[in-house]
């Protein structure tokens, strides 16, 4: 499965909704807390064996975010 598609699968399961925009706003949105956000870094953490710096956890603001960081560490490791 692409990463995109696995990133969005993740989303999905930690906020508890199937649907979401790209762009909408984790917390505006979907009232997504802080628990949520380090329960969707562990899960991403896992998924794709790496580690998110806590610095980023307040740039997981929307689903495009999310893949851009996930994409932009992954990068870094190679």
């Amino acid at each position: 499965m692409e990463k995109k598609a696995i990133l969005r699968d993740i989303v999905a399961e930690v906020i508890e909704i199937d649907d979401f925009e790209d762009h909408s706003r984790f917390g505006e949105d979907y009232g997504v807390d802080s628990m949520m956000v380090l329960e969707l870094v562990a899960s991403i953490e896992k998924e794709f064996k790496m580690t998110i710096p806590e610095e980023y956890y307040p740039k997981f603001q929307t689903f495009a975010d999310v893949v851009q960081i996930v994409e932009e560490l992954s990068t870094e490791r190679v």
